[in-house]
């Protein structure tokens, strides 16, 4: 799908006023180690979703307890099931599995387990697929190098991250990125990227077509983001919870008395907004809303793209999906019954305890040395009902229950309380709140890297060859399929 004709590199910094006490300094050194700690875990996911004009596509890494081809424990087969119809499609990954997978309008990724310091990532195009009418998908290899930290996608787009390299993006020709961009974490919507910077994670910048505000929390350091189609979210270790969009977005309203007290993960869709809660419930405001019978359920992990919502349920991994059409039934669907609760990695490297008995499901596919492998519980950041901030470019109150504020063109200013346990201390130090918004000129230039190629400029081996050299020994499995 093709950028908006609007769309241009440009990005929205977001900065911090910090004070020079040494009590606040010690305060804020003890919330970036936190902080840190969260921001060490990897950014996969094992299930995606993409849509087609007539039908949603709902992807995952199946275990063998769904699947008896999936192969023997320890093993995983990368499946897509169209729905309604329910047809289902399997994508070979050869010798070494896939760890995580990532999906947009007409594609699907499958990022390999890494070998040996590297991997390989998959490309497939839905509709090339389906018009080649071959026995089995083939795809291509869309990257080989440095093992990647984190993985999104978003429109017809995917970023990865690696510990080599800033953000490197693929299907995205028309996107510029400045130099010496070093991400936490990043978030893809339709047509925008936005990221935590990894050097001084008070900071975020966005690049692409949308003209979001700019959040500046103070005087926490940001914990996490997430995007949806024209908006995203981000959160503060001081629990502050912020969601903008640009004029033409659509921001769904967070009312503060519904935001739950801690949160393990956020997923973002067309019009909407849904928060994994600590104690795995999904609440969803917007468009898309829970269905009753999984408004109780225990949820590990949670997924959206346009309008479809799709989470992993922590009894026994199945994933069930729910959306604003009628391709999931009544009260959503079961779409599959066993699948991987989240990418496979090092035991120790998990900052917040393993989920219990992934290690028996992660196997011994892609561990170097003999370390043990599990999939990492997600880290419970903290939620400050006080410290909520929606906006689109309409002043609105800080719990985010007022919709009735005016339109601002260029600037807008909104101070924050800061509560909790540690309000006294933070307030002593005069902590508030900006933010600050404005559009970037159509003609103001400068200066940029283009990390993003389409591969149809040039074919992938090459493209292989003059990105990164390539380790001694090729990985396997990542040659064509026939």
């Amino acid at each position: 799908m093709p950028m908006s004709s609007h769309a241009h590199a440009g990005h929205r910094r977001l900065f911090l006023l910090t004070s020079t006490s040494t009590s606040l300094a010690f305060v804020a050194a003890v919330l970036l180690l936190i902080v840190d700690a969260c921001a060490a875990s990897r950014q996969f996911s094992t299930v995606a979703i993409s849509h087609a004009p007539n039908a949603t596509l709902v992807c995952a890494l199946v275990t063998s307890a769904d699947d008896a081809g999936a192969g023997p424990p320890g093993s995983s087969k990368l499946r897509c099931t169209s729905l309604p119809d329910g047809q289902q499609f399997v994508y070979p990954s050869a010798d070494i599995p896939y760890n995580a997978i990532a999906a947009g309008t007409d594609f699907l990724c499958g990022l390999m387990a890494p070998l040996g310091g590297h991997a390989a990532m998959r490309w497939w195009s839905f509709s090339e697929e389906f018009a080649a009418n071959r026995s089995r998908p083939v795809g291509r290899r869309l990257y080989w190098g440095p093992s990647l930290r984190s993985l999104s996608a978003g429109g017809s787009h995917a970023c990865g991250l690696s510990d080599d390299h800033g953000p490197s993006c693929w299907e995205w020709p028309r996107l510029a990125l400045p130099k010496g961009l070093d991400f936490s974490r990043i978030a893809l919507g339709h047509d925008f990227l936005c990221g935590i910077d990894k050097l001084d994670n008070t900071s975020m910048s966005c690049f692409g077509a949308m003209t979001a505000p700019s959040l500046a929390p103070a005087p926490a350091a940001f914990a996490t983001i997430a995007a949806g189609h024209r908006h995203a979210c981000a959160v503060d270790a001081e629990g502050g919870f912020g969601c903008w969009g640009d004029d033409d977005g659509d921001v769904p309203n967070v009312p503060a008395h519904e935001l739950p007290a801690d949160m393990l993960a956020m997923a973002l869709g067309n019009g909407s907004t849904c928060i994994l809660s600590g104690i795995g419930r999904v609440q969803c405001w917007g468009a898309v809303q829970v269905p009753d019978q999984y408004r109780n359920a225990d949820f590990l992990a949670i997924e959206a793209d346009g309008g479809a919502v799709c989470g992993i349920l922590r009894s026994n991994y199945s994933v069930a999906c729910w959306g604003r059409t009628d391709r999931f039934g009544t009260g959503g669907s079961l779409v599959y019954n066993s699948t991987m609760p989240g990418a496979c990695t090092h035991k120790k490297s998990c900052p917040c305890d393993i989920i219990s008995g992934s290690g028996a499901l992660c196997g011994s596919g892609g561990s170097e040395g003999g370390e043990e492998l599990a999939v990492c519980q997600a880290c419970a950041v903290r939620l400050n009902a006080s410290r909520l901030l929606i906006t689109n470019g309409r002043e609105r109150s800080a719990a985010g229950d007022d919709d009735s504020g005016k339109r601002k063109a260029r600037t807008l200013a909104v101070a924050l309380s800061v509560g909790g346990a540690g309000a006294a201390v933070l307030a002593a130090a005069a902590v508030a709140l900006y933010l600050v918004s404005y559009r970037k000129r159509d003609n103001k230039k400068t200066l940029t890297l283009r990390l993003g190629e389409s591969s149809s400029r040039r074919l992938c081996r090459d493209v292989e060859a003059t990105a990164m050299p390539a380790p001694p020994v090729p990985p396997l499995g990542c040659e064509e399929f026939t």
